[in-house]
């Protein structure tokens, strides 16, 4: 260990403290700055409401202001490097003593020999050894730069956490408007939430006083709504400017009272039951999005509970007797929120406003007006193949269609202003029961859909189906009002004839000709001729009821069904009339004088896969005679005839009119 070893170690514990003093004087300073920079923007922040322009102009004066204070308090002081010999200089003319400390320093370093005489060297080490031990390297250092500096820090870090303690809402709001946030400091009014056409626009807690900017429907009302707490003005204001320019204009708002309010919610509760109760209305988004708009400021939890129901009725159910309850509850503690209603009118072109109630207000926000989506539905029918003689096509009707059972529909959607699509979707009702099919694009700009789905009860219709079709486009906007529509089925007539014959009375083994004309709207599939027996009774009942005699031992009473006609083959004429004979040999039959014949002509008609509906003619009945029988018959008819061409001449003649 040298000599010296003392004096080493005070000098570096000098080095170590003045480095220190330094770095805290320089950087208290800083701070102070920092603070100091803040608190004028915030002043000034606080007086003028500086919107986002101006606040980026004064922060950025106050960082060269800090940088100013930087460069001229801080930098200085951080620069500084000192030596052991310096610091050996400074302790010499600090304690005014002379240079042997320097020079036993220097005797120490290993170039020390070639100097000179060691002997001179070793006296100076020793001397200033000797020395040292009553030296205090520290007399003379002064720590007031860096107290006052760090009192003024200290001055300043109190004030700043006093005020963070006592004001926390201040502190957080210039927080969020240093990041470039829009968050206002705390006023009298508050607005809590801005719903416009529907759409949620603000919500205190999420966007501070900035509304996100909104796509809004040409040509339809605007209608804004406002909800208010703490101190609740009578009326409010809207300040609408064109976005390309211009002077601002007022719109009035007006505080909607609490009988106002309750009717909002009595009526929300009216399409909510409808809703429950009737399965054909649709329950979608759009309906979700109008019930929330409308629920949202007196009603939140209904609010939330429909919009998370995605269309579950029984869900629904529930958020309907929520919202009786707050009904039957109705006011209390409504009055505490103020409601407010403003009118833009109807927009065409894109606009700013900002909205002022009380000491509140909002920054501006954009409307951007665009088209809605214009939708041209157009339903191809095609029939079912046993009717290939109804064309198929494309009809432009889409509010009522008549089609044949079994037919198929394809659905079609064309978006007329081209606009792309993000969704379509419809729901139909088929008695009780709905369901919602959604459409696929069919190109790629989404510009023209399809209904695609195998399983939609439009491939194969059986039912009346009534069916609301909506549309979202990429802006999120639907149509003002749903494509609504029925498809009834058009009957497949059932088929019909006659059957005739020319003599009534026949012969056991005659062969009566059956002439017949049939009638269908698409063929005849089936075509069979009934003929019914009945035979006369041949029992014989003696006077003694003990004693009988055998019966005829021919068969008994039966039904022979003889078929005429196939299912026709393609293709099919429309309303096919058919008409034909048919002799129908007796002597198989086995008849006698006294039997009778019932003819009946069983008509199915041709409904291709499907099975055809059966049509049953009036009965023909022919009598079994003998010669005799036929030949009396044959005269009696001709009797009846000649009478009949009797009265026909006599009319033509006028022969016995009255005068």
């Amino acid at each position: 260990m040298s000599k010296l070893t003392p004096i080493h170690q005070q000098l570096t514990t000098l080095k170590n403290t003045r480095a220190t003093v330094r770095g805290v004087t320089a950087f208290s300073a800083l701070a102070t700055s920092i603070l100091v920079a803040l608190a004028a923007v915030f002043v000034l922040d606080v007086i003028f409401e500086l919107p986002l322009i101006p606040r980026l102009i004064v922060m950025v004066l106050a960082a060269l202001g800090c940088f100013w204070a930087f460069t001229k308090y801080t930098q200085p002081l951080l620069g500084v490097k000192e030596s052991e010999m310096d610091l050996a200089l400074m302790v010499e003319r600090q304690q005014h003593i002379d240079s042997d400390l320097v020079a036993a320093l220097q005797f120490e370093s290993p170039e020390a020999p070639t100097w000179g005489s060691r002997q001179l060297e070793g006296a100076v080490i020793d001397y200033v050894s000797e020395f040292g031990k009553g030296l205090n390297v520290f007399e003379g250092f002064s720590r007031e730069q860096m107290t006052r500096r760090a009192t003024l820090l200290g001055i300043a870090a109190l004030v700043t956490i006093g005020f963070v303690a006592f004001a926390p809402t201040y502190a957080s709001v210039f927080l969020n408007r240093l990041l470039l946030g829009s968050r206002h400091y705390p006023s009298r009014t508050s607005v809590e939430r801005i719903v416009v056409n529907n759409a949620t626009v603000l919500v205190q807690s999420q966007h501070g006083s900035l509304p996100v900017n909104l796509k809004g429907a040409q040509g339809h009302p605007m209608l804004f709504y406002v909800e208010c707490q703490g101190e609740l003005p009578a009326s409010g204001t809207l300040r609408v400017r064109s976005a390309s320019g211009g002077s601002s204009r007022p719109i009035d708002m007006r505080m909607l009272s609490l009988e106002d309010r309750a009717a909002r919610l009595r009526a929300s509760e009216t399409r909510l039951a409808e809703a429950i109760e009737k399965g054909e209305i649709d329950v979608s988004e759009p309906w979700r999005q109008e019930m929330v708009a409308l629920l949202a400021f007196d009603a939140p939890s209904v609010a939330e509970a429909i919009a998370k129901s995605d269309g579950d009725r029984e869900k629904l159910a529930t958020a309907h007797a929520g919202l009786g309850e707050i009904l039957a509850a109705w006011p209390g503690n409504a009055d505490e929120r103020g409601l407010y209603l403003g009118d833009m009118g109807r927009l065409v072109d894109d606009v700013t406003y900002s909205v002022y109630l009380g000491d509140a207000w909002t920054d501006p926000a954009r409307i951007s007006m665009i088209p809605l989506p214009i939708v041209e539905l157009v339903p191809e029918i095609i029939p079912p193949k046993y009717a290939q003689a109804e064309k198929r096509g494309e009809t432009t009707s889409t509010r009522q269609l008549s089609v044949l059972e079994s037919s198929t529909v394809d659905l079609k959607l064309r978006c007329v202003n081209d606009k792309p699509l993000a969704a379509v979707w419809l729901t139909a009702k088929i008695g009780e029961k709905n369901e919602r099919y959604e459409f696929k694009p069919t190109n790629d700009a989404k510009t023209t859909w399809a209904l695609t789905d195998e399983k939609s009860p439009f491939r194969d219709i059986r039912d009346e189906i009534r069916y609301e079709l909506q549309v979202t486009d990429e802006d999120g906007l639907h149509l003002e009002t749903p494509i609504r529509s029925i498809i009834r089925l058009r009957p497949d007539r059932p088929p019909s004839g006659t059957a005739e014959v020319v003599h009534r009375v026949v012969l056991p083994n005659a062969r009566p000709v059956v002439s017949y004309r049939l009638n269908d709207d698409y063929g005849i599939g089936k075509l069979a001729l009934l003929v019914e027996i009945e035979h006369e009774d041949m029992a014989l009942v003696s006077a003694d009821s003990s004693n009988e005699t055998t019966s005829d031992s021919r068969a008994p009473d039966s039904t022979i069904t003889l078929n005429l006609h196939a299912p026709p083959k393609p293709p099919l004429p429309t309303a096919e009339q058919y008409h034909g004979a048919y002799t129908l040999d007796l002597a198989p039959l086995d008849l006698t004088k006294g039997d009778r014949l019932k003819l009946t002509l069983e008509i199915t008609d041709y409904r291709g896969e499907a099975p055809g509906q059966v049509y049953l003619s009036d009965p023909l009945i022919l009598e079994v005679s003998d010669e005799s029988g036929v030949l009396a018959a044959i005269s009696e008819a001709d009797e009846r005839s000649e009478e009949r061409l009797t009265d026909i001449i006599k009319k033509q003649l006028g022969i016995g009119d009255s005068p």
